[in-house]
């Protein structure tokens, strides 16, 4: 019995033929009859592979990540419009309070200055378990309404996004995305009925003096003016 060993020096190519297996046997039988021997090896000859013109190796390259530019606040403000006082946006802004969107550790101070019309750094602390969305829809109903104006050259969102942050001061940037739903509405018209007070109606108001009170003192007046505005309509 002749045992046969295919060597295969082409890497995978194909295998030979039986007929030319057969032929081999053949060749390698003496001719008296007597057996060949018992160990064959088969070397088929390299079949010739194509030359690829130029450099064929394959690199997959990964796309460099654009480095995230750091977010550098605008220090401009919103403008103040005639019909809204300074106590117009305390009262706005102990609303904003008492519905939880702003923290109790903001300043109402820097809250007003954020409607001054000049450069400030003024920092307004927004709840992060609230939607984002409330708070443009907010600016966006004051802009319309007529009762802000935005600084020529910028978005108002850019100025939003410039003077809120959150508790841990990061800012509060992405308002575009925001969801924005049927009780944010509520809060909004809520805030609209505000900032649409009469000021010659409101007992806290001084025809001769236009300054505001002390926190403390203004508390009384704040519940005499929630009072005046009809929140039956939007409640929830």
């Amino acid at each position: 019995m002749i045992n046969l060993e295919i060597l295969d020096s082409n890497f995978g190519q194909a295998m030979p033929s039986p007929s030319a297996v057969n032929s081999l046997v053949a060749k390698v039988l003496s001719s008296d009859g007597s057996q060949a021997p018992a160990y064959v090896a088969f070397i088929y000859p390299v079949t010739a592979l194509p030359k690829i013109s130029g450099d064929n190796s394959v690199v997959h390259r990964r796309k460099q990540p654009r480095a995230r530019t750091a977010f550098v606040p605008l220090k401009v403000t919103f403008g103040r419009c005639a019909g809204v006082s300074k106590h117009h946006l305390l009262l706005l802004f102990h609303t904003l309070e008492r519905e939880q969107l702003i923290m109790s550790d903001s300043n109402p101070d820097d809250f007003i200055d954020l409607f001054s019309g000049r450069s400030s750094k003024c920092r307004v602390v927004w709840n992060p378990c609230k939607g984002k969305g409330i708070l443009r829809e907010l600016f966006r109903m004051m802009i319309e309404f007529g009762f802000i104006t935005c600084p020529d050259g910028y978005r108002y969102i850019q100025v939003i996004e410039s003077h809120f942050v959150y508790p841990d001061g990061k800012y509060v940037t992405g308002l575009k995305g925001g969801f924005f739903g049927k009780k944010a509405q509520a809060v909004i018209e809520r805030c609209r009925s505000i900032l649409q007070i009469d000021p010659s109606d409101a007992n806290c108001y001084s025809s001769h003096d236009d300054t505001m009170k002390s926190d403390t003192d203004y508390s009384d007046d704040i519940n005499e003016m929630f009072s005046d505005v009809r929140y039956d309509a939007y409640e929830s």
